[in-house]
């Protein structure tokens, strides 16, 4: 009964491309090339091919068992182990266990591989990422600033860093003011904004980070708990708030891309 030999693509055109090369049809270099072996490699195919013609492209293992496969007793062992002794444990620790108490000398990747293949240890579901909702600009110039500080080399000559606290219109991104400081302190902030209140007016809110100048984030001692009273407010959140300014602060620094943006095309142009 005539021998069927069954080849898969890749072995097919190794095939090809060998017995081209013992017709001398293409040179042995050029072989190499075409399979993305090296020439030895290619020679050692040549003499099998020799040899044993179409199985001679075929690997010598090929539809035999893997010496480092594990035996079948072993992996129901291991998930029988997993169903009535350790279920519940995660991967790391039922391998230990399966090394240690059980001596079974096994990988944890292994054991991933032999539980999940039983659906005894599902994949959990990717956590889905948070939806950012993409804050509207203010529909009208003046009603809402956005107040922020960015530390940089901002003048070289200078070879310093400073502070540049800057002021921005929310609805139309327009630079209102800013100022170079050495420290961005409360009375820096506030020596900005009243400056600039007293030019252009008062607008409706100020949109700001969280930072303690502006939000008090101390937690109450148990002095405070005791008076059932809580920390007072901030300085700059008073002043605003008497003059009728409504604070409305960021929860991220990417809720304040638009200053940011700011920020770092001003740091590309030499002052």
């Amino acid at each position: 009964m005539e021998e069927v030999i069954t080849l898969t693509m890749k072995e097919k055109i190794r095939y090809e491309v060998i017995r081209d090369s013992l017709k001398r049809l293409i040179k042995v270099k050029e072989a190499a090339e075409l399979l993305s072996l090296s020439v030895r490699q290619i020679y050692r195919l040549r003499n099998r091919v020799k040899k044993e013609n179409i199985k001679g492209v075929i690997h010598h293992l090929k539809g035999r068992i893997s010496s480092k496969k594990t035996p079948k007793k072993i992996e129901e062992k291991i998930k029988k182990l997993y169903q009535e002794k350790y279920f519940g444990f995660n991967l790391s620790h039922f391998t230990e266990y399966l090394n240690e108490e059980e001596s079974i000398k096994i990988s944890r990747e292994k054991v991933r591989q032999i539980l999940r293949q039983a659906n005894l240890y599902p994949k959990k579901p990717k956590r889905q990422p948070k939806h950012r909702i993409r804050r509207e600009p203010m529909p009208q110039e003046g009603l809402m600033l956005q107040l922020d500080t960015s530390e940089h080399l901002w003048i070289p000559s200078l070879d310093k860093k400073l502070q540049l606290i800057l002021l921005v219109d929310d609805a139309t991104n327009k630079l209102l003011d800013g100022q170079f400081v050495i420290s961005d302190s409360t009375l820096e902030n506030m020596k900005l904004l009243e400056g600039f209140f007293r030019q252009k007016g008062l607008p409706a809110c100020i949109y700001l980070d969280k930072d303690s100048k502006f939000k008090t984030s101390r937690y109450e001692s148990i002095h405070y708990n005791l008076k059932g009273e809580p920390y007072p407010d901030t300085q700059i959140k008073r002043a605003l708030e008497e003059l009728g300014i409504n604070l409305i602060y960021a929860n991220s620094p990417q809720a304040k891309g638009r200053i940011e943006r700011d920020f770092q095309t001003l740091k590309r142009i030499d002052l």
